[in-house]
């Protein structure tokens, strides 16, 4: 999940950082293990910020009043690594957990110094912010800023991973006189060509250092892979491979936004990267449900779940990643959105809750970790027809996690394989919670998510 946003606002309490950790990170919340943590642009030192600038204009490492010109980003001296603390915070109590595995630092615009209009967001649609002379001061930036974090985390027991992600959704627009957060659109040409400076400096880095930190790209909008998709995701594909770097990726990260519950959408992109990308992995690193208000049903905890289950089966994501760790209803949002796996109230104290949401993805995250491999899984509904969906993935200990999704207000039989009970099964529907079930008799209750342990008799 992202900590954008509202880290800055949770972390100002530590109490509230502390909960906010525990439900998302702890062995008694989803047990998430991977932080997504926003590299801001610094536009909240800008006059001409957003209309939501309390929570989307954002605070730099960087000291803008040391800049002399884009080679100041390369000297450690010009950062001040004592700002965006509550963020920070935040990001240390989910650390406490001993649960993070992975943290990825993600900028959704380079720093507002280095772009062409000296802004988060262009001044025209669809064009690129970055200056063509700045690629390497934007890729100093970025390595600066993951070296502190490689060094707070060295004194860890478990130090996690560290991935950078320097664009993302490059697709989009992100400009205008109507722009609302930081944003930064590439042309593929010109997302390449950054991509092979990024990498390079990573590279070097890596070797000076013995460090091992990754690049997560590209972050696409979305996977849509037909000549009719506007992520012109095949484009940018076409020129990331004139270079040598796109040969040493491991992953690729899209979001899931277009896709939702649909196959076809997957289906195309699953046929597209196991006859052009066999070799790379898919993490699936940002998605949410684009409408406003607030559903608290058990409706749009399975619609979610069903969203989570599909790229897990049909694209093989390997890892899966929700947007807004914490979502409020702040002054110029305009209300609840669709975009928090918790929710929270500010105005005496800071007060947490869930909606079904929460827990029909923990119905996922309690029962399959990292480490767990997927192996093949049906229901009686092959082609999805009737309502139903399951995935399953086999433990170090042989032992296997089985998450099944009934759409549909009748109960099921439940058949398990030859040679295996339940051992553990809980379940999220209308009136329960993760409500742990008896396994003598079970049945796949209405309108739910169950998840199974199972292990061999």
């Amino acid at each position: 999940m992202s900590g954008a946003w509202t880290f800055q606002d949770i972390g100002k309490d530590d109490a509230a950082a502390v909960g906010f950790a525990e439900k998302l990170y702890g062995d008694d919340g989803m047990r998430l293990d991977v932080v997504r943590y926003n590299v801001g642009a610094g536009t909240k030192e800008l006059e001409n910020g957003y209309e939501d600038g309390a929570t989307r204009a954002t605070e730099s490492f960087f000291i803008a009043e040391n800049y002399n010109s884009p080679a100041s980003f390369s000297d450690p001296e010009n950062y001040d690594f004592t700002r965006d603390a509550a963020a920070l915070n935040v990001l240390d109590k989910c650390l406490d957990t001993g649960n993070v595995r992975t943290v990825v630092l993600f900028a959704n615009s380079p720093h507002y110094l280095l772009t062409r209009n000296k802004k988060g967001n262009a001044d025209r649609e669809y064009e690129s912010n970055l200056l063509r002379e700045n690629y390497s001061a934007f890729a100093d930036y970025m390595l600066i800023i993951a070296d502190f974090f490689r060094e707070k985390f060295s004194a860890l027991e478990n130090p996690p991973e560290i991935y950078i992600s320097p664009v993302n959704e490059p697709q989009w627009k992100w400009g205008g006189e109507y722009a609302t957060q930081e944003g930064c659109h590439f042309e593929p040409a010109e997302l390449a060509e950054f991509y092979d400076v990024f990498y390079t400096r990573l590279c070097a880095y890596n070797k000076e250092t013995g460090a091992d930190i990754k690049p997560d790209f590209f972050e696409s909008g979305n996977y849509g892979v037909t000549g009719l998709s506007k992520s012109h995701f095949a484009e940018y594909i076409a020129e990331f491979s004139r270079y040598d770097f796109f040969s040493e990726l491991g992953h690729l990260s899209v979001h899931s936004y277009g896709a939702n519950n649909g196959r076809l959408y997957r289906s195309q992109f699953n046929t597209y990267m196991k006859t052009r990308l066999p070799d790379l992995k898919v993490h699936m690193s940002e998605y949410c449900v684009m409408q406003g208000g607030l559903d608290e049903s058990i409706d749009m905890g399975i619609y979610t779940a069903g969203v989570m289950m599909k790229d897990l089966t049909m694209i093989s994501a390997s890892q899966w990643c929700w947007w807004l760790g914490a979502a409020t209803c702040g002054e110029g949002n305009g209300g609840w959105y669709e975009d928090g796996l918790l929710y929270y109230t500010a105005d005496d104290g800071y007060s947490f809750f869930t909606t079904k949401r929460y827990f029909t993805l923990s119905q996922f995250t309690r029962y399959i970790s990292a480490g767990d491999v997927r192996i093949k899984a049906r229901t009686n509904d092959i082609n999805g027809l009737d309502g139903m969906e399951v995935c399953a993935f086999e433990k170090p200990d042989k032992s296997v996690s089985v998450v099944l999704i009934n759409h549909r207000s009748r109960t099921r039989k439940l058949k398990l394989p030859k040679g295996f009970r339940i051992a553990e099964a809980s379940v999220t529907d209308a009136d329960r919670n993760l409500a742990d079930l008896s396994a003598q008799n079970l049945k796949i209750p209405a309108n739910c998510v169950l998840s199974l342990r199972l292990v061999k008799e």
